[in-house]
């Protein structure tokens, strides 16, 4: 381990990272094979008269690639994107792509038909629609005033 001077007054965190970066021996690979890394695909809800609708952003992944599964009101989204296997002679500048398992879970309510719920995988966007049950859908009652 390396002695830094720390200097009173400056940030502690960016200190302590760039003496982290400036160790000679400090090997970024690693770095990053030795943590765990965990990202969660970006998702949009929407809500209209007829159902729910989950779309997520899923960029590199196939259908194969997740597992949707319903279970006391609670749908639960499970997967991984695997890492790209870097070929020897190649140079990396920059690594910014999130890679891992995810698990990503959203409670029901309690109108929506569990069985009848649809997902498509196209593009990279996986879409969940999730179909409202009839009572659960607004009613417009007409008031009769005398």
């Amino acid at each position: 381990m390396y002695l830094t001077k720390y200097f009173p007054g400056t940030d502690f965190f960016s200190h302590e990272l760039s003496s982290i970066f400036s160790n000679p021996s400090f090997d970024l690979d690693k770095f990053w094979d030795t943590n765990v890394h965990r990202w969660n695909p970006s998702v949009d809800i929407v809500e209209d008269k007829e159902e729910i609708r989950l779309k997520l952003e899923m960029p590199g992944l196939t259908a194969e690639d997740v597992h949707i599964d319903v279970e006391k009101n609670v749908l639960t989204l499970k997967g991984e994107k695997k890492k790209e296997e870097k070929t020897d002679g190649e140079n990396y500048y920059c690594l910014e792509r999130s890679y891992g398992c995810f698990s990503r879970s959203f409670e029901l309510p309690d109108y929506a038909k569990q069985d009848k719920i649809k997902a498509e995988f196209k593009n990279g966007v996986l879409n969940i629609r999730i179909p409202k049950a009839v009572e659960a859908k607004p009613k417009k009652i007409e008031v009769a005033i005398q």
